[in-house]
């Protein structure tokens, strides 16, 4: 296997007042990712060997470990099985030429989809147009959107279990990844999930997209677009107060959206204009790296769900983030808990901006 390296280290650089929190200053100082060393990002390649839709490589009887997400929800030796019981079932695809894969197993999250897969994607940007794209059969509609941006030779979809048999196969390192961590906060061990990312890169990715947006225009000001994102129409993650919440919002001049309503293309240019973001925790907070610097992110999030993937996509953005934990459901998987909101805790975080 051959590796180049095609991005250098970098450190995160983020502006001394471009985020404020009600985060506990314990896991504040744990997630925080200013500063931070990146290391250097690197393009595998190798021929003849096996590559699953969800982005695992496989040769000689082993699964290349730099093509595992590290996030992964499935373990290396079910990866190795799962190969194994694919080429001995024949559900095998060959595939001639040069191939580049990018997927891992979060693919079908906006989220993941945005900020872990197609990073890899756009380190590569310039070298596809003699290069098929190898993954999942099953994509959804911003899938196919964001996949049009970039100029590939073909896109080849392998289904569920199946594999492909590439001739030649390209693939990154990835730059941006979640971490687990466990601190202790009043004789309480609390699990954090966080966004390793790295600024530099991301920050050349969205001014990319913003420039082959049509809808955004070039020094657009944002004005005073103060935004809702509505997740009533999601499984998961809604307001269960929305209409005391709206109540609040509509006389500060809030528009309430549905992000599911827009394209992908939409969705840029609305938070690229937006001053104010209102949102429960969600994929759709990934669209925060489209904001302009001192617009304001406000994430609504399960007090039991300690997942801050959204604060360093705001110090990409050099946008002010305020985290407010709200009520949740009790559910067994605090991930996917509907919410609560404090309205005087809002109503607190309104007047900080516009003291400010």
């Amino acid at each position: 296997m051959k590796k180049v390296e095609i991005y250098p280290v970098t450190i995160n650089e983020a502006n001394e007042n471009s985020a404020f929190s009600n985060i506990p200053a314990p896991v504040l100082k744990l997630i925080s990712l200013k500063n931070k060393k990146q290391p250097s990002i690197f393009l595998f390649s190798l021929s003849n060997a096996y590559v699953s839709p969800y982005g695992p490589v496989f040769k000689n009887g082993k699964v290349i470990e730099e093509s595992v997400y590290k996030y992964s929800t499935k373990k290396k030796c079910n990866i190795f099985f799962s190969f194994c019981k694919k080429i001995l079932k024949s559900k095998v695809r060959k595939i001639e030429g040069d191939c580049v894969v990018i997927n891992h197993s979060w693919y079908h999250s906006y989220g993941h989809w945005l900020t872990e897969i197609i990073p890899r994607l756009f380190l590569v940007k310039e070298e596809l147009s003699n290069k098929r794209l190898v993954i999942h059969k099953d994509l959804s509609r911003f899938h196919f959107e964001i996949l049009s941006k970039f100029n590939f030779k073909e896109i080849i979809f392998v289904e569920d279990d199946g594999i492909a048999l590439c001739e030649n196969i390209y693939f990154t390192s990835f730059p941006n990844y979640f971490i687990n961590q466990n601190i202790r906060i009043e004789s309480q061990n609390i699990k954090t999930t966080e966004l390793n990312i790295n600024y530099s890169l991301m920050r050349e990715m969205i001014q990319w997209f913003k420039s082959n947006n049509p809808l955004v225009k070039k020094h657009e000001a944002f004005g005073n677009n103060k935004i809702y994102i509505s997740r009533s129409k999601a499984r998961h993650m809604k307001v269960i107060n929305e209409s005391e919440l709206e109540s609040i919002l509509e006389p500060q001049g809030f528009i309430k959206v549905f992000l599911e309503d827009y394209s992908f293309d939409e969705q840029v240019q609305l938070l690229n204009s937006a001053s104010i973001v209102i949102s429960s925790h969600g994929s759709g907070l990934a669209n925060v790296l489209f904001m302009q610097p001192e617009a304001y992110i406000i994430n609504l999030a399960s007090n039991d769900h300690h997942d801050y993937f959204c604060l360093p996509l705001a110090g990409v953005a050099n946008v002010k983030y305020c985290h407010i934990n709200c009520t949740g459901e009790n559910l067994e998987n605090p991930a996917y808990n509907n919410i609560t909101v404090d309205l005087n805790m809002l109503q607190q975080v309104f007047n900080s901006i516009n003291n400010l």
